[in-house]
C-alpha cells in the first residue's frame, strides 16, 4: 500500500505487505480513549515475550491517520493474547508517531482514521508475519467509513496439500483374500488327484498372475 507510510521504530519491515489472515468483526472507537478491534484470530496468533520473561504478547495495535497530509501508520501499542481493547489518550499513541512527528495530538472526533492489528512489529520483533485488514472509522464512533485510499487485497497463501496414501478398502481386500483361497483350494484338489496334473495348473494360474499362498 504506497499510499501509507509506516512511521518509525518499524520501518524495518513493510507490515502492510503481510497476509490478511484475520478479520475485524466489529470497531469501536470513544471519546474515552477506548478503542476496540475484536479479530478472528484474537488469542490465536503465535505469542512471544518482548517485553520481559513473564510478559506475553500477541502482537500489536495499529492506527492510520492523515498526517500533514499524508496517510501514516503506527503502532498505537502491544496486545497482550487474546486482547482487543485498549484504552490509551492518542496523545500517548506509540513510539513511533511521537517519534517522526512530536506535534501530532491524534485524531479529531468525526475524523477518518484506521485501525488494523498484526502479530508483532514493533521494534522489529517478529512472529508469524500476518495482519487484519484495516477498518476505518469516523473517530469517536463506531461509525465505519469508505476507505479514502485504494487497498488492493493481499492473497493468503494456500497451503500445499499433502498427499493422502490410499489403502485398498475392507471390500476389495476381502475380494483379494477369497480369491486367494479359490485358487489355493483348487491347487489343494489338484494335488489330491494326483502330482502329474499339478504343473500344468500352476503355469496356467501363474500366468493370470494370481499370488498362491501355501
Amino acid at each position: 500500500m504506497s499510499e501509507i507510510s509506516i512511521a518509525t521504530p518499524v520501518s524495518d519491515g513493510d507490515v502492510l505487505s503481510w497476509p490478511i489472515t484475520s478479520t475485524i468483526t466489529a470497531a469501536v472507537t470513544n471519546l474515552t480513549n477506548l478503542v476496540s478491534l475484536p479479530h478472528t484470530k484474537a488469542g490465536q496468533w503465535p505469542i512471544a515475550y518482548p517485553l520481559a520473561p513473564d510478559q506475553q504478547v500477541e502482537g500489536n495495535m495499529w492506527g492510520v491517520f492523515k498526517i500533514n497530509g499524508s496517510w501514516v501508520a503506527g503502532t498505537i501499542d502491544w496486545l497482550r493474547p487474546g486482547q482487543f481493547e485498549k484504552t490509551l489518550d492518542p496523545t500517548q499513541y506509540g513510539p513511533g508517531f511521537k517519534t517522526v512527528y512530536e506535534s501530532y495530538t491524534g485524531p479529531k472526533p468525526g475524523e477518518t482514521v484506521g485501525y488494523f492489528v498484526s502479530t508483532l512489529a514493533r521494534f522489529g520483533n517478529r512472529t508469524s508475519n500476518e495482519r487484519s485488514n484495516i477498518v476505518w472509522l469516523a473517530y469517536g464512533t463506531s461509525t465505519v467509513v469508505p476507505s479514502p485510499i485504494a487497498e488492493t487485497p493481499i492473497p493468503v497463501p494456500i497451503p500445499v496439500p499433502v498427499p493422502v496414501p490410499t489403502t485398498p478398502n475392507d471390500t476389495v481386500l476381502l475380494m483379494q483374500i477369497l480369491g486367494e483361497l479359490k485358487v489355493q483350494t483348487e491347487i489343494f484338489k489338484l494335488i489330491g488327484a494326483g502330482l502329474k496334473e499339478l504343473p500344468a495348473q500352476i503355469n496356467e494360474t501363474f500366468s493370470k498372475g494370481v499370488k498362491i499362498r501355501f
